[in-house]
């Protein structure tokens, strides 16, 4: 075959993907759908992600200050942008953003609905801004929309008139491959055999996935298992594909009776739902930039996990993270239109859904190559509920959320449950979770951050893979455990500290 080199300068190659179960197992195939596209798919608008003593952990364990709260924060009040003018006097007693951690004219609008849904409305501890370092408590989440848009990369900073004049997006344009001359990257080359050079920096953002799949085809992890598939090894660095991890989730739905909620008489209002289609499309205003606009979170932490056995089992220093004020144990949130398997949107009218995530997962999984065939799928071992000490503290979360349902407010409009645990006892509530967790679409850490001298890391804390001089990881494979709550954002600033580091480097 004739490879065809080319020059590549200020250009952006993006793959594509598709997930899907072999013998019980996850995977990841390829499909012609841009990853570009696909990926604002995969996501929730949910932004909860700032976990002040989390993100002091993450500086303290790599040793840069660079991914401390203080020094994030600045990141987020650049690139953010959020909308408050809804809000009555700038906030409520559900939701009031404090100004110290926020941004109001970056690239990537977020907003809080304006209007609170009943569901919200029941007495717990409030927080009114759950971003403020401090995620403990009832709130109202930010989202990444604003008066009924979603807000994606694209939107914020590849419109026609912020795209700079250097850059090309090549869609369908799968990488197959690295290529290296001693510690440096010399290019990229696509399934098409196609080369394209490099002068300065390559960056991966494949994401958790995808990452490592490609320096594993490249040559670039575990020697020994890449050896086993003929792979000639490039460059033996232990930590990637390790270490895979999200956040474990399980969904519960419950049928309600009439007056719980007036979202579920206009989604199922046909005449209603094209008139707030063509409302919203003639002034941006009406129901659509209300329901589900306001999503209610929860974080907690439980009582009984310090003094639980499988927390004496951790490590000390994972054991003072879990202690710290700031950090939860657990996520509770509803409002959202999430069904479970085999119940159609016509028979939730009256439902009532909420998930339960837990927060800083033990379990570690993994990403493998099942060949040295770019085409064939990698393996995907997501290692859910895999640490005794996450199977408890989900359990106990899980309990914690069914006493809501048990609330004289809740049992008042409860019907039936749909999707649950067949009662509220430990037992229970375990067997379910086995049965039914998943993960929460936060696939992180699988080339995750650290010292060189760690074999459980990828990259330092300059997003460089391990080794190299110029090849740099920008997704959120980095993290070297997943932050609480729903890391968007983290990613924006994984984002910008790989944009700082080039910028000194490069004198740019």
């Amino acid at each position: 075959m004739v490879v065809r080199s080319a020059k590549l300068v200020g250009k952006v190659l993006v793959a594509r993907v598709r997930r899907t179960s072999r013998c019980g197992r996850w995977v990841y195939e390829y499909n012609e759908r841009p990853l570009l596209r696909l990926r604002h798919l995969l996501t929730t608008i949910i932004a909860v992600d700032q976990a002040k003593d989390e993100f002091d952990h993450w500086a303290t364990i790599v040793g840069d200050s660079r991914w401390s709260f203080d020094a994030v924060i600045e990141h987020i009040k650049k690139f953010e942008n959020l909308h408050v003018e809804d809000l009555p006097n700038g906030g409520t007693e559900y939701a009031k953003p404090d100004p110290r951690y926020h941004g109001y004219d970056g690239e990537i609008d977020l907003a809080i609905g304006p209007v609170l849904e009943s569901e919200v409305k029941h007495k717990a501890p409030l927080n009114p801004d759950v971003n403020s370092g401090n995620p403990i408590g009832f709130g109202v989440s930010p989202h990444s929309s604003w008066r009924g848009m979603r807000t994606t990369s694209a939107s914020a900073f590849l419109q026609p008139d912020r795209v700079p004049p250097n850059l090309t997006v090549l869609v369908d344009s799968r990488i197959t491959r690295l290529h290296f001359d001693g510690d440096r990257v010399t290019g990229v080359e696509i399934e098409s055999g196609e080369r394209f050079s490099c002068s300065k920096d390559v960056i991966l953002a494949g994401g958790a996935i995808d990452t490592p799949r490609l320096l594993l085809l490249s040559g670039i992890g575990p020697a020994k298992d890449m050896e086993k598939l003929n792979i000639t090894v490039t460059k033996d660095v232990p930590g990637v594909g390790g270490s895979l991890t999200d956040h474990p989730t399980a969904f519960m739905t419950f049928e309600m009776r009439e007056g719980f909620s007036d979202r579920h008489a206009f989604s199922g209002n046909p005449e209603a739902m094209e008139a707030a289609v063509k409302q919203f499309a003639t002034d941006g205003t009406g129901p659509l930039t209300v329901h589900y606009g306001t999503c209610p979170v929860a974080f907690g932490k439980i009582d009984e996990v310090s003094e639980s056995s499988t927390f004496a089992s951790l490590a000390e220093p994972v054991q003072k993270l879990l202690l710290q004020p700031t950090v939860p144990h657990y996520e509770f949130a509803m409002c959202g239109p999430l069904l479970p398997p085999g119940l159609l949107a016509s028979d939730a009218e009256g439902s009532f859904t909420f998930f339960v995530a837990l927060q800083n997962s033990q379990a570690r999984g993994s990403i493998k190559l099942l060949s040295s065939d770019p085409k064939e799928p990698p393996l995907i071992d997501p290692g859910y509920l895999t640490n005794e000490h996450d199977t408890f503290v989900l359990t106990k979360a899980t309990q914690a959320a069914l006493k809501f349902m048990e609330t004289p407010t809740m049992q008042k409009y409860r019907k039936r449950d749909v999707w649950a645990p067949a009662s509220s006892s430990y037992d229970d509530v375990k067997t379910f979770l086995k049965a039914n967790v998943a993960g929460l679409w936060h696939p992180s850490c699988s080339m995750p951050m650290g010292h060189q001298d760690d074999a459980r890391s990828a990259v330092g804390t300059d997003l460089l893979v391990h080794g190299f001089k110029n090849l740099r990881v920008a997704d959120l494979s980095v993290t070297p455990f997943l932050p609480s709550g729903h890391p968007q954002i983290v990613a924006y600033i994984i984002g910008a500290v790989a944009v700082t580091a080039m910028i000194e480097k490069y004198h740019l």
